[in-house]
């Protein structure tokens, strides 16, 4: 999915005063957060609106859901809406932790066992 895929259905789904260019930068906050803490990488992936608008985000389906879902929380956030923030950046959390571990299950290290050290 592209950012501006993730901005495109956020805003059908649900209408916000938020531009695009602060959408960017939430899902360049999320990417950063992905490529360092769980690809690994050292340099956090990050976008600018509107040069990256057509980027592949890092994260693909089944688990692609947490993109919306924290925009959802911040323009929640920004409109003072605190019950329906909170619901949204739980649910977040929930996809973030579902990918987080998929991700580490499947690029785990081979397992040595079995091979003694001489």
């Amino acid at each position: 999915m592209t950012i501006n895929e993730v901005i495109a259905k956020v805003d059908e789904l649900r209408p916000n005063a938020c531009t695009p260019a602060q959408k960017t930068a939430w899902l360049s906050e999320v990417d950063a957060k992905i490529s360092t803490e769980v690809h690994g990488e050292e340099a956090p992936v990050t976008y600018v609106w509107p040069d990256d608008g057509d980027t592949a985000l890092l994260v693909g389906p089944p688990y692609d859901r947490l993109y919306g879902l924290y925009i959802t929380a911040m323009t929640d956030f920004l409109g003072s809406e605190y019950d329906a923030m909170n619901v949204s950046a739980a649910l977040f959390e929930e996809a973030m932790g579902e990918y987080a571990r998929r991700h580490r299950r499947a690029h785990r290290p081979a397992s040595s066992e079995g091979f003694k050290v001489m």
